[in-house]
């Protein structure tokens, strides 16, 4: 039995929440925060002032 095993490889994502407006449906993104989850509600609407929420949740691969 060879007990040289070659490293794994990790891949590095970044995760990034997803928020939209229910009024304008503008959406933004932003980093990951714990505790997210869809359908949460978010801050405010920066271009109509009305209510985020939580739309997508999702990973990128990191470049590094």
């Amino acid at each position: 039995m060879d007990n040289m095993s070659s490293p794994v490889k990790r891949s590095k994502f970044l995760v990034y929440t997803v928020e939209e407006c229910n009024s304008c449906h503008l959406k933004t993104k932003r980093a990951f925060q714990i505790g997210d989850y869809i359908y949460k509600d978010g801050g405010e609407c920066t271009k109509c002032k009305g209510k985020m929420k939580i739309a997508m949740i999702y990973s990128e691969k990191s470049e590094q």
